[in-house]
């Protein structure tokens, strides 16, 4: 990937984080995942990574203590899922997963 010396990598992310009041520090993205988990300036961990790879990832960043927001699913089976929200829930921190179908027409009209 081409980078342009002193362009800022989080700039998009920071004009939509400023419209609802978060910052995102320069240099706060990251693909290294063992520098965000020992960040301690970090407090969200996001993984779009491979379902398979996943909750490997997903359990280090909730003992690392990282609020965890993620692709779905959050693990490949439904036992390694609760095991992974049973982690968040005991360490006190939240364990997100998108939904990003819940608002399509489809799903908003079923209930009718």
């Amino acid at each position: 990937m081409k980078s342009d010396a002193g362009a800022d990598p989080a700039g998009p992310q920071r004009g939509k984080a400023a419209i609802h009041g978060q910052t995102i520090r320069r240099g706060a993205l990251s693909t290294d995942i063992e520098k965000v988990l020992t960040d301690p300036d970090v407090e969200v961990y996001f993984d779009a990574q491979l379902t398979q790879l996943r909750a490997e990832w997903v359990a280090k960043a909730i003992r690392a203590g990282k609020n965890v927001y993620c692709e779905k699913p959050l693990a490949p089976d439904s036992k390694t899922a609760f095991a992974l929200a049973e982690l968040a829930s005991k360490s006190g921190l939240k364990c997100g997963i998108v939904q990003d179908k819940l608002f399509l027409p489809a799903c908003s009209n079923s209930s009718r």
